[in-house]
Formats: structure tokens, C-alpha cells, sequence
């Protein structure tokens, strides 16, 4: 584990240093990494910060989805390398941009049933503002998808 925490002071004279932290460690074969720049007691709060997760399993997190979820993750492994920018002018301004790539996912309905599977999501976000409501993906990948759809006794489909 690494972890780097700079200096931190909300003194008038010391508001516009920028503080540099940091955040890596391995969890269990997966890798994370976290940094960022920012100036937290100036008055825009301006914040840049990258994430980066590298083969996360799934499968060790997946108790910890609630049971009234409609659909159940079997598995899954994730990697992902997002860019996060925050600001604070006349109103907070959020933005998201990066990858993300699950490969191997598995989800079963709720009989547990297999529903949906895929080899390979690439997702590549190119300005996504949460707080505005705007989503630009530049690109979507998908490889190896498998639906799968009953119907019942009832007449209904499994998806319903």
C-alpha cells in the first residue's frame, strides 16, 4: 500500500498551494490506484483526480448487492481508468471522463435463470457532467453478448 498526503492548510496565505494526494494498493490480485491535484480551501475548490482499477473479480463483492435487486451478478472482472474534475464557480461542476472495460460478466434473472452474458464491455466516456444531466460516450464496445429469454406457463417473458 502507498499513500501520500502533502500539505494540507486553510491559512489565507497557504489556500492556493496545491495538495497532492495519492493512493495505491494490490487487494487481492487487483491493483488500484489513486491521485490528485487540488486546491481544497481556495474559493473554486479545484479538484483533478484520476482512478485506475486493474482486474478486479467481482465475485468476492457480489454479497454485498442487495437481495431486492431484480437480477443477480454472478460475475465479472472489471478494469477502468476514469478522470474525475470537480469545481466550484457559481454552481459545483462535476466531470467524468475515461474507460471502463468488464469482461466475463454473468447475470442470472430472478429464478436464477441466465439472462445476460458478454465477453467483453469497452465503455469510453468522453464528458459525462452528473449534475447537468449531460452524457457524451464516445464509444461503446461489446463482444460475445448472450441474451437469454423464456416465456413462462403464463405466457410472459422472462425479461418482464
Amino acid at each position: 500500500m502507498q499513500l501520500g498526503v502533502h500539505l494540507i492548510s486553510n491559512r489565507e496565505s497557504k489556500r492556493e498551494i496545491k495538495v497532492l494526494p495519492q493512493l495505491a494498493f494490490d487487494l487481492n490480485g487487483s491493483q488500484f490506484a489513486s491521485q490528485a491535484e487540488s486546491t481544497p480551501f481556495s474559493p473554486d475548490h479545484k479538484t483533478d483526480a484520476s482512478f485506475a482499477v486493474q482486474d478486479l473479480d467481482l465475485k468476492p463483492y457480489l454479497a454485498y448487492i442487495p437481495a431486492s435487486v431484480p437480477v443477480k451478478l454472478m460475475g465479472g472482472v472489471l478494469n477502468a481508468k476514469l478522470n474525475v474534475g470537480f469545481e466550484q464557480t457559481d454552481k459545483a461542476s462535476v466531470k467524468l471522463s475515461g474507460d471502463v472495460h468488464a469482461s466475463d460478466v454473468l447475470v442470472h434473472d430472478g429464478h436464477n435463470d441466465e439472462l445476460l452474458a458478454w465477453k467483453q464491455l469497452d465503455v469510453q466516456l468522453a464528458d459525462v457532467q452528473p449534475l447537468s444531466g449531460q452524457v457524451h460516450i464516445a464509444q461503446v464496445a461489446l463482444d460475445g453478448a448472450q441474451l437469454s429469454i423464456k416465456r413462462g406457463k403464463n405466457g410472459q417473458l422472462s425479461l418482464l
